[in-house]
């Protein structure tokens, strides 16, 4: 199963709405507003596997963070420097925390070739290298912050 957009209208509507919120979409705006202009802002993980969980089974976990990976850039980009004077914390996968003031949600940053699927295997930091290398099928969808756009490799599949 490769890597496809999302076209089931209901879940793209979700998705879509979710972005929408205040709390997540203006965080997401200044980090791109922080961000070279060639940089991709990708949402994957939880916060979309949460979302698909709610719209096909009526009711999900809550999400708590969002996880942001940003293609576009080389691995060795300054991201905290980019993002000076923001209230930044260090991961344990070496990526960064931030807990926008406005939002209820905490904001965790990777730079897509330091994604560790990516970096380990020496693969090209590309959208379909990042759906490959998410460890769960269920977690396997990213949300492209400048398009709006969902892909997903067998995550609907598995949350049904």
């Amino acid at each position: 199963m490769g890597m496809e957009p999302l076209s089931d209208k209901i879940l793209v509507s979700a998705v879509r709405e979710f972005f929408a919120q205040p709390s997540i979409r203006q965080p997401l705006e200044q980090l791109a507003r922080r961000l070279p202009s060639r940089a991709d802002v990708l949402v994957a993980g939880g916060a979309l596997r949460n979302l698909f969980i709610a719209a096909i089974h009526g009711s999900a976990p809550p999400t708590c963070d969002i996880d942001v990976f940003i293609g576009g850039l080389p691995a060795d980009f300054p991201l905290a420097d980019a993002l000076t004077g923001w209230a930044l914390e260090v991961t344990d996968l070496q990526g960064l925390r931030w807990r926008p003031a406005a939002s209820g949600y905490a904001f965790d940053l990777c730079l897509l070739p330091r994604f560790v699927v990516i970096e380990r295997l020496g693969l090209s930091a590309d959208l379909e290298n990042f759906l490959l290398g998410i460890d769960f099928s269920v977690n396997a969808a990213v949300y492209q912050a400048k398009t709006g756009s969902v892909f997903q490799r067998g995550s609907i599949e598995a949350v049904k």
